[in-house]
């Protein structure tokens, strides 16, 4: 890989930490079952997502020093590869698609009222093209400059919400009432879905990593570090609205910004976490399309990749145009059936056989070089 391509592994720490920081904005559908004890499974989901990921890093480690691409060639021969890279494209643009509509629902409903699905997406599709466009080395910085600035609103916003507002510990207890049994499915789903999964995509962007071999450990810390952040959101709610309250909005963040009270800025800081909200949720979906452009290219191989880019915003654009408008329905399907299912085959099931297969072929070619 040109070296002009690589990005520092510092630079992949901010991404995987503002990609998995975006999950923060749906993720209070969980409260409804969990209520107080939604932290339990945060933590179980973490640890679980950490271990998933390290078995994601395992398919490059097993063949190291190519890319991507390449690397499943290896691993599962070209036609395999070939398959698969048309395959998973189709998902990235589904989850496109469905974090597209989350973003949307917040801003149509708390920031511009009345504003037209479609034109927001053309918006938001128009402008990740264009930062798409500028290469990977340039979104890695984008990326980095805005880290900095969402770290720094929230511990200025934490600090004057635990300021503001009477801390309730009592509202953690009871822990586990009724066992672990409760906290077990939600904490598998949280691993290698929302709040904590999807990640698979982060390799089509871990590819230019340098020295990738050595370096897998940064996107451990990077998710890692949005994992404690997403904890302390979680508490925050919990010892501060209670666990009633947590069941009545989706949106952890949002929510608990709404309790700051300073001067004549009553609940104006919430604009400013939907603005947060929107940078990370662009964050993600330039990954999920840079891996899907890059599987794309690498099945194509045109002279003009950006054609491919196109093709995909113009799809989700598509199904932005043709899917229900009910977001109450789409958000009920995606948790029954993407998240359950759908996610299950491409976070797990798929990546876990090229891991395993990786190990055979890294065993013959030991082999082969005895021999």
């Amino acid at each position: 890989m040109e070296e002009k391509t690589l990005i520092s592994r510092g630079q992949f720490w901010v991404i995987v930490f503002m990609y998995v920081f975006a999950n923060d904005l749906i993720r209070g559908f969980y409260a409804e079952e969990l209520t107080n004890n939604l932290w339990i499974p945060i933590i179980i989901g973490a640890v679980g997502g950490v271990l998933i990921y390290f078995v994601y890093t395992l398919l490059f480690r097993n063949v190291s020093g190519i890319d991507f691409g390449d690397t499943v060639t290896h691993v599962v021969s070209k036609p395999v590869c070939y398959i698969l890279f048309l395959v998973y494209p189709l998902y990235f643009l589904c989850l496109v698609f469905f974090n597209l509509r989350d973003i949307y629902e917040v801003v149509n409903i708390f920031l511009v009222q009345e504003v037209k699905l479609l034109w927001f997406s053309l918006l938001v599709l128009a402008l990740l093209f264009y930062l798409l466009s500028k290469g990977v080395e340039v979104f890695a910085r984008f990326t980095t400059m805005l880290f900095y600035i969402t770290l720094f609103i929230f511990v200025s916003f934490s600090g004057l919400i635990m300021s503001f507002n009477r801390i309730h510990l009592n509202y953690i207890f009871p822990i586990l009432e009724y066992g672990f049994g409760p906290v077990i499915k939600p904490a598998f789903l949280m691993s290698y879905a929302i709040p904590f999964g999807e990640l698979f995509a982060l390799f089509g962007i871990y590819q230019y990593v340098k020295q990738k071999d050595k370096n897998y450990r940064y996107g451990v810390y990077g998710l890692i570090m949005a994992s404690v952040v997403l904890l302390l959101i979680t508490l925050m709610n919990i010892i501060i609205l209670g666990p009633v309250a947590m069941t009545i909005d989706i949106h952890p963040s949002l929510r608990i910004t709404r309790r700051i009270e300073f001067a004549v800025f009553v609940q104006r800081f919430d604009i400013i976490v939907i603005n947060v909200m929107m940078v990370l949720i662009i964050i993600k979906l330039a990954v999920l399309l840079s891996t899907t452009k890059y599987m794309l290219n690498y099945v194509f191989k045109l002279k003009k990749p950006n054609i491919l880019l196109i093709a995909s915003l113009l799809i989700v654009f598509g199904i932005c145009l043709f899917a229900p408008k009910n977001y109450t329905l789409l958000l009920d399907f995606r948790i029954k059936y993407i998240i359950r299912y759908v996610n299950l085959i491409f976070e797990i099931i798929i990546p876990f056989l090229l891991v395993l297969v990786s190990f055979f072929r890294r065993n013959q070619t030991k082999k082969q070089k005895a021999n």
